[in-house]
């Protein structure tokens, strides 16, 4: 998988990436986002490592073929630079995404604590749980779960659903070593935060009716990244949706390093059209 997130060059400011589907053969998000990341990673100044990026999903992708990114190098400036990235396949814009990139500066510092959970050791991976779920997301911890298996996530048990909103606790980290580039790190980021995520918008009305069914797609995703952190280590990611209304759902999120340290925070609308 690891190979598979970072596209080649095949011209100036175009890269060209494998597709990563689901058992629906449609392309699993996080895998094209990471890749578009990537990809326009690989244009900016090496003094530099993004903070931002914005994301809108526009068309399901096609897990058969290949994907096009065509870079726009917007700006080059002196702290930040900016890159626009349109998804291609099959001559139609699939995904676009907006990334902004800065150099290392010194300033204030503060952020929110993280929340008191229990360790990872305390939970099982997704993947040995897969066989066991009958949810009607059955798909994304079966199917896609076994593709991404070099990423372990655990999801904190039990989900408090007396409260709201409903906060979920997921940890993950990356089996494998992948070395110091920063750029790799903020990749997988970026694809494991699409795992989870969505699921938010759920949790309350499956909390009043457990066999309600749901058309689900991510339309957009954002994601600020505050400090440099290791993905081959722990981090937590907690998140809750806010509201749900017009056949959407609203998510945000923090993700922490096991220190505590804030190291990015996310916010993501989804479509969640009820089937009859």
């Amino acid at each position: 998988m690891i190979d598979k997130l970072k596209p080649e060059k095949i011209e100036q400011n175009i890269y060209r990436g494998a597709a990563f589907g689901t058992e629906k053969g449609t392309v699993f998000g996080g895998f094209a986002l990471a890749q578009a990341l990537y990809a326009c990673g690989m244009t900016v100044p090496e003094d530099r490592s993004l903070h931002s990026l914005h994301s809108y999903f526009i068309l399901p992708g096609d897990a058969t073929a290949p994907i096009v990114y065509d870079i726009d190098r917007i700006r080059d400036g002196r702290s930040f630079t900016t890159r626009r990235v349109v998804a291609i396949q099959h001559g139609r814009p699939i995904f676009n995404l907006s990334a902004s990139f800065q150099i290392k500066e010194e300033g204030l510092s503060h952020q929110v604590s993280k929340p008191e959970v229990p360790t990872p050791e305390n939970f099982r991976p997704t993947y040995e749980l897969a066989a066991k779920d009958d949810s009607p997301a059955r798909f994304w911890v079966n199917y896609i779960t076994q593709q991404i298996r070099p990423l372990d996530f655990r999801i904190v048990q039990p989900i408090d659903r007396e409260q709201f909103p409903i906060k979920k606790h997921v940890w993950f980290k990356a089996d494998q070593a992948l070395g110091d580039d920063l750029l790799l790190h903020q990749t997988v980021l970026a694809c494991a935060s699409d795992y989870t995520f969505l699921s938010s918008s759920l949790e309350p009305h499956l909390k009043q009716n457990p066999k309600l069914k749901f058309r689900l797609a991510t339309i957009d995703h954002s994601v600020w990244l505050h400090r440099p952190f290791r993905v081959d280590e722990w981090l937590l990611f907690s998140h809750e949706s806010h509201n749900a209304y017009g056949a959407r759902g609203f998510n945000q999120g923090h993700i922490y390093a096991q220190d505590g340290t804030l190291v990015a925070s996310l916010t993501q609308e989804n479509l969640m059209r009820v089937m009859e």
